[in-house]
C-alpha cells in the first residue's frame, strides 16, 4: 500500500519492495524462465484491495482467466471455504429467503456476521448488504464464537394459500345450483331432493350434484315465492353432442343452473 508493494502466493509473502516513483498507473504480472524452455502461468483469480480498505476485496472485471470460479467478495484468504459443490448465497439466514447469488466450491469467503444458533453466517459480497449461506457447507478457519451475531432482514411475506379446485372426473357430469336468493330453495334431481342455501351478503349459495353416466335427468326446482322451476338435464358422452342444444352437458364437464 502506497509506495510498498508486496507479493504474495496462498498467503505467503514472497518479496517487498519500496519504490515511491510509481504512485499511479497499470500492472501486470510477468514470467521468465532461466532456461530455453517456455514458461506457462495460469491463475483463475486476482484480489485487489482499496487503499482505504484494510480486508474489503474488489474483483476486477477482466483480470484473471475463469474469474467466474470464485464470486464478487472472495478473497484468496478469507475466513470461510465453500465446500458444497454449488453453495446458494441467500438474502437472510434461512431457505425462506431468495437466492441472490452462488458460490463454487472452494471459493473463500470472510465472515462479518453469524446467526445465534450457529446455523447461518453472514458473508462480505459486494453489492449486497444482506448476503447468508448455511455454516454446514464451508469449511471454518475462524472461531465462530468470535463472529458477532448479526441482525437478519424481515422474513420475505408468505405466499397466500392457494384455493384448491374441486376434482373433476370424466366419466361423470356436473349440475351446479347457484341460488342468489335469500332463502333456501328445494331442488330434486330425478327422485334425490337437495336443499340449496341462499345468498349470504354478497355470496351465494352453491350446491354440486355429480350426474353419474349419460342419459336424461329430470330436475325440479321449488322456489321461495312458491313458484317452480322444472327442466330435463341430458348427460351425453362428447361436447360436440351438445353443440347448439340448451339443457345439455357432456361428461367431465359442468352445467351452472342460477337463481334470482
Amino acid at each position: 500500500m502506497g509506495d510498498q508493494i508486496t507479493l504474495l502466493a496462498n498467503g505467503q509473502e514472497l518479496a517487498s519492495v519500496q519504490d515511491a516513483s510509481f504512485a499511479q498507473g497499470a500492472w501486470g504480472l510477468t514470467t521468465g524462465s532461466i532456461n530455453s524452455d517456455a514458461t506457462a502461468v495460469t491463475f483463475d483469480n486476482v484480489t485487489v484491495w482499496s487503499l482505504n480498505s484494510t480486508l474489503t476485496p474488489s474483483r476486477q472485471p477482466g483480470i484473471g482467466g475463469s474469474g467466474d470460479r470464485q464470486a464478487a467478495g472472495s478473497t484468496s484468504s478469507g475466513d470461510a471455504t465453500v465446500t458444497a459443490k454449488t453453495l446458494n448465497v441467500r438474502s437472510g439466514p434461512s431457505t425462506a429467503y431468495p437466492v441472490i447469488s452462488t458460490l463454487k466450491q472452494g471459493a473463500n469467503v470472510r465472515l462479518v456476521g453469524r446467526s445465534a444458533d450457529y446455523a447461518w453466517v453472514k458473508i462480505e459480497l459486494l453489492g449486497y448488504d444482506q448476503a447468508w449461506v448455511a455454516t454446514t457447507f464451508l469449511d471454518l478457519r475462524v472461531d465462530p464464537r468470535n463472529v458477532p451475531v448479526a441482525s437478519a432482514p424481515p422474513p420475505p411475506a408468505a405466499a397466500p394459500p392457494s384455493t384448491p379446485k374441486p376434482a373433476t372426473r370424466s366419466n361423470v357430469a356436473y349440475l351446479v345450483i347457484e341460488n342468489h336468493i335469500g332463502r333456501y330453495l328445494t331442488v330434486q334431481v330425478n327422485d334425490q331432493n337437495f336443499v340449496v342455501a341462499g345468498k349470504v351478503g354478497d355470496v351465494p349459495g352453491r350446491y354440486t350434484f355429480e350426474l353419474q353416466g349419460t342419459g336424461r335427468y329430470r330436475v325440479a326446482a321449488q322456489l321461495p315465492n312458491e313458484g317452480s322451476h322444472n327442466f330435463d338435464l341430458y348427460v351425453e358422452t362428447n361436447p360436440s353432442q351438445c353443440a347448439n342444444r340448451s339443457g345439455c352437458v357432456a361428461l367431465g364437464q359442468t352445467f351452472l343452473q342460477t337463481y334470482y
